[in-house]
């Protein structure tokens, strides 16, 4: 943020994003001019959640004001089929046809202000669903991002408890979430359970006092229509959420956004008696702290049941209903995988993106049950297939990090700094790390805002290795301070893997190249034509990197040959 500020000053063009709240962010962004416009450009990356025939895309369209013209295209590749609606989510003017290679939607409207996501499914194409990315710093690791069937039972004996207890989050924030979405379900799962009671407790920065419903039937319009009067205003404290608070339940449902801003946050779920019950969470938000959401589910063996990736209220009565089907435990072989997201043990769906990243060739074997005893085995092999080409390897990195960031964000103390470094190195925002564009490479050292990209990033680190170390505090406290800080810096700076010859080699050769401009003189022609071969070897080399860099022999010999070429240029 002060590099911001300072950079506005000085009349150079910054622009900073950061992470606020939850899955909400704030851009600012330097200078807008007067009577003028600027155009941002948002890039949003997320897996596709399976629906079984097809993939399902979502787009958060929340505007607090109107728009005064919006402009919407959606394309898809055309290897799949044609894209189709999803269940009135899909705006009705949003009609796909064939444009060349794709399918193409694209509508304009004016002083219009959307409320509700934008979604639509795609038909699903051959082949298996998972990528890898090699590491351009040290190719022999790798991004994996792969979705598997985890091969939950299609019956199962439904949970039936007798005890609810309902905590409903009524602060101002319920007024942004689809309460209309969120009360169907409720209906649903109660008409389903046909006979049970239930304890609803509505919170803000506090409790409200219990009120107790008995359902009979599945009739729980008493309880809904209490629901509806429940004033929404205030902040919220999820630590407000005490089980010690009521008496003996089968399973407690927790229907908010996660968004706590008042006092704790942490909620109390082990009851007076020392028993922990299920709990669950559910919501129809599009602003929400997913981070919270999974932390407390991790807590109470349950799952966050995100109604806008469901396509119906009876969808999600029977996630409600249903035992929990889990990822018990991970372990690779033959070669290495770490940083392994979700983390086992842990509730899944019959669908699982498993997110990870691994080096060498191997197979990840993943073991999947319902209790203790894993009763399905999956197994992903990774390091054999061909990368990611370059276009894309970056979005499978983030893809990676983003889902590693959730992974530890999730903890009961999330390891800030860890958070950090991964948003630093793979350019995603994080609560700890904003996303700072700035002009100049003097501007991210004098703020020391690493680049992230290679060129830029090995400039940098020599830039700031030649900077003139400060003397030390002659004071013991500030001398053993120092100490401890350098300390650190050795350990990073060799622990780090840093952009080498693969990432100087093709602008050398580019840079060479077009000093030799055209001319008749023969010399100098010999000399254009040597440049020229030599970028040619240069451009070859690059696009061997990723493939030959990861295995030590293939690795030695593209150095020599590498360095052959710089010695020649």
């Amino acid at each position: 943020r002060v590099a911001f500020e300072d950079t506005s000053r000085r009349r150079i063009d910054p622009g900073l994003a950061e992470l606020t709240a939850g899955n909400v962010f704030r851009t600012r962004l330097y200078p807008i001019p007067a009577q003028g416009s600027k155009r941002v450009r948002l890039h949003l990356e997320a897996t596709l959640s399976d629906q079984g025939d097809s993939w399902r895309y979502r787009l958060p369209m929340y505007f607090k004001d109107p728009v005064a013209r919006l402009h919407l295209r959606a394309e898809t590749a055309l290897i799949a089929g044609k894209p189709l609606s999803d269940d009135g989510k899909v705006d009705p003017d949003l009609r796909f046809d064939r444009s060349g290679t794709a399918w193409v939607a694209e509508y304009t409207r004016e002083q219009v202000r959307p409320r509700s996501e934008l979604a639509f499914r795609i038909p699903k194409g051959q082949g298996q669903a998972q990528i890898e990315a090699a590491d351009v710093i040290d190719p022999a690791w790798r991004s994996v991002v792969a979705l598997i069937d985890s091969g939950r039972p299609e019956r199962d004996t439904a949970i039936r408890p007798r005890r609810i207890a309902l905590f409903f989050d009524a602060s101002a924030s319920a007024r942004e979430r689809n309460r209309q979405h969120e009360t169907a379900a409720l209906a649903a799962w109660l008409k389903a359970l046909n006979k049970v009671d239930v304890q609803l407790v509505a919170f803000r920065n506090d409790t409200d006092p219990v009120q107790r419903f008995s359902v009979r039937g599945g009739d729980g319009n008493a309880l809904l229509a209490a629901i509806e009067a429940l004033p929404l205003d205030g902040g919220s404290s999820y630590g407000a959420i005490d089980l010690r608070t009521l008496g003996k339940v089968d399973q407690v449902l927790i229907i908010g956004d996660g968004l706590s801003n008042f006092g704790a946050s942490e909620p109390t779920l082990v009851d007076s008696d020392g028993r922990r019950p299920t709990v669950q969470l559910m919501h129809a938000a599009q602003r929400a702290d997913h981070a919270r959401l999974a932390r407390i589910a991790r807590a109470g063996g349950g799952e966050v049941i995100d109604l806008g990736a469901l396509s119906s209220a009876d969808e999600a009565a029977g996630r409600l209903l249903q035992r929990q089907w889990r990822l018990l435990a991970t372990r690779s072989i033959g070669g290495s995988c770490s940083d392994i997201s979700p983390q086992a043990p842990t509730a899944v769906e019959r669908t699982l993106t498993i997110s990870a990243r691994c080096r060498g060739r191997g197979t990840l074997e993943l073991k999947l049950g319902y209790g203790e005893d894993a009763v399905v085995t999956r197994s992903i092999a990774f390091g054999r297939a061909e990368p990611a080409n370059a276009a894309l390897a970056d979005t499978v990195h983030r893809l990676w990090a983003q889902a590693w960031l959730a992974q530890l964000a999730s903890a009961a103390k999330p390891d800030s700094a860890a958070m950090s470094a991964i948003g630093k190195r793979f350019g995603v925002v994080t609560a700890g790390t904003s996303l700072l564009v700035l002009d100049r490479i003097e501007d991210y050292v004098r703020y020391r805002v690493e680049p992230r990209e290679a060129p830029l990033l090995a400039e940098y680190r020599r830039l700031i290795a030649s900077q003139p170390k400060p003397l030390a505090d002659p004071g013991l406290e500030a001398r053993l301070q120092s100490l401890r800080q350098r300390w650190q810096e050795f350990r990073d700076y060799h622990a780090a893997s840093y952009p080498g010859i693969e990432t100087l080699l093709l602008p050398m050769a580019e840079t060479e190249f077009a000093a030799w401009p055209d001319s008749t003189d023969k010399t100098w022609s010999a000399g254009r034509g040597q440049a020229q071969t030599l970028l040619k070897q240069s451009r070859t080399l690059a696009q061997r990197w990723l493939r030959e860099g990861a295995e030590p022999d293939s690795r030695r010999s593209w150095e020599r040959q590498a360095a052959a070429v710089v010695f020649a240029l």
